[in-house]
């Protein structure tokens, strides 16, 4: 059983949403190659379709904090790098609860 859920939450401006999807599959594919990614999935809002949410799954604390603690700063860059202030990101980390 996986330990840990990373929930990332996009809002996007709709004239970038086809663009920022486009984009956003491949970035979900890297995530996946770093140690401790188990799966990932994509859902958007039904009642708002520039509400955009990554579930990422994760074996345990240590593979997020391992993220957080290297690749994270870069990975979020590529996204305000290529988007701006078109997008904002909120992100959460859950844990299964005992």
């Amino acid at each position: 059983m996986t330990s840990i859920l990373y929930e990332v939450v996009i809002d996007v401006a709709p004239e970038i949403r086809d663009d920022y999807l486009t984009w956003l599959r491949p970035h979900m594919d890297e995530m996946l190659t770093f140690d401790g990614f188990l799966s990932a999935d994509l859902y958007v809002n039904s009642e708002d379709k520039n509400e955009i949410t990554c579930h990422y799954r994760l074996r345990d604390r240590a593979a997020m904090d391992a993220y957080l603690d290297g690749p994270a700063k870069a990975m979020r860059a590529d996204g305000v790098e290529r988007f701006g202030d078109k997008m904002k990101a909120r992100r959460r980390i859950l844990e299964i609860a005992d």
